[in-house]
């Protein structure tokens, strides 16, 4: 349950700072040909794997995605960072999932007044430093409203755009897909601030979705004892955004081949 241990007055301290825990939980179906970016007749011409291997990747891939993050923020900056997890033993030898959650090396640095963003990725082992302007969404309000712990929230939704191939024709087409985007913000924290990239609302973002992915805030620690600093995240390859994106989907394709080939020599067996 979500403590308010403080009044929201304490924002105005010149040195207020703060640190929220936030749970992830996937939503989506996974489609293997989505994945590869193809058509699905074409991946499953191409892949050996059974429907229960299939359902197999797919429950590992959906399992990495439950994780836990700490967002650290003050009046104009925050870092959002995956909290590590220990391996249990009975783990070992399952297919390690890179690249659906957040580096752990930097997290997600946010400055709202200077407009700068920079995320740390780890893809396959190999860390990406990614550097671009703060996206400014374009937010619709609502008066709609529910308690979520000791705040009261308003809903707020926005669309993401994103580009994809069209594999469709024989010429090389870009289409434009939107993600509905679902915040609950609190104007009792009236910190423009939320989990990984999202911001730009009058109060803290509590619970978001962003269509495959739910992101829920479990507790919030106004003014901890214990001076919280901020680092802005320097370690990795620079990449700007547009680039990381197309790394990534790279590197997916990857995945999807290495599994498919690793299925194939255990059956040949």
């Amino acid at each position: 349950m979500l403590c308010a241990a403080m009044l929201s007055y304490t924002l105005y301290a010149q040195d207020f700072q703060g640190k929220a825990i936030y749970q992830t939980s996937s939503v989506m179906n996974i489609s293997f040909g989505t994945l590869v970016g193809e058509d699905s007749t074409k991946i499953k011409k191409t892949t050996t794997m059974s429907v229960a291997q299939q359902d197999d990747l797919s429950k590992q891939i959906l399992k990495s995605m439950q994780k836990e993050y700490v967002l650290f923020f003050n009046k104009t900056e925050s870092l959002y960072k995956e909290k590590p997890k220990l391996k249990n033993a009975n783990e070992e030898g399952k297919i390690e999932v890179v690249g659906f959650g957040k580096g752990t090396e930097g997290g997600v640095y946010k400055n709202t007044r200077e407009r700068i963003y920079l995320e740390n990725r780890d893809v396959f082992g190999k860390l990406f430093l990614i550097e671009d302007t703060l996206r400014k969404y374009d937010w619709k309000m609502s008066n709609e409203s529910k308690q979520i712990g000791a705040y009261t929230c308003y809903k707020a939704t926005t669309y993401e755009l994103s580009k994809r191939a069209d594999k469709g024709n024989n010429k090389n087409i870009s289409k434009v897909d939107s993600t509905l985007i679902t915040a609950w913000y609190t104007p009792q924290i009236p910190l423009s601030q939320g989990p990984a990239e999202y911001w730009g609302l009058p109060g803290f973002i509590i619970e978001l979705n962003t269509g495959n992915l739910n992101i829920l805030c479990s507790e919030i620690v106004l003014n901890p004892s214990e001076k919280i600093e901020i680092k802005r995240p320097g370690k990795g390859k620079k990449v700007n955004a547009e680039k990381f994106r197309k790394i990534y989907n790279e590197k997916v394709k990857e995945l999807v081949k290495m599994y498919d080939s690793k299925r194939k020599k255990s059956n040949s067996k």
